[in-house]
């Protein structure tokens, strides 16, 4: 996974300039659920095990390639430092007592469990990413109209959380 995410980091922040952050992170968290159920779950050979830790490896270093542009993009500059600390902190716990509450799960039922468990939490964190990428788009629109017009930003009142924001191809 580690020679996979040495060539995902940079490829990264490649893609994320050229496509938008949010757009980025979301479809490589989705990658990254999806390759976990597809590759990982039916992995019965080393080969394919070798295969799902290379492209998973580069796809999962989305988190570490992303978590700083896309919170300053989402908080601005001025409060991106309170907010990056307020995302890595709940991490800490968690981190600590992953492999104990891995190790359980899997002796009471089965390592399968924790495999479906992990692509379920790639593919619940890429729907997040979705639903922020959709209000990320409804706020560039809002600032969008409101610099063409001299409307206050506060009246124009727009559904962030549409189908129409949903697949909207923008850079974000």
């Amino acid at each position: 996974m580690l020679a996979g995410l040495a060539v995902g980091r940079p490829g990264v922040g490649f893609l994320s300039d050229r496509f938008g952050r949010i757009n980025v992170a979301t479809s490589l968290t989705a990658l990254s659920g999806v390759l976990c159920l597809a590759l990982w779950v039916p992995a019965q050979s080393y080969a394919l095990l070798l295969v799902f830790a290379l492209l998973a490896g580069t796809a999962c270093g989305t988190f570490w390639g992303c978590i700083v542009p896309v919170t300053a993009e989402v908080t601005g500059l001025r409060r991106m430092q309170s907010a990056f600390f307020m995302l890595c902190w709940p991490l800490v716990v968690p981190t600590i007592f992953a492999q104990p509450i891995a190790l359980g799960i899997q002796s009471s039922s089965g390592y399968l469990t924790s495999q479906v468990f992990v692509g379920c939490c790639y593919l619940v964190a890429a729907a997040s990413m979705w639903a922020l990428r959709s209000w990320k788009i409804c706020e560039v629109e809002k600032k969008e109209r409101t610099d063409s017009s001299w409307e206050h930003p506060s009246s124009a009142n727009v559904l962030w959380f549409t189908p129409r924001k949903w697949f909207t191809r923008k850079n974000v």
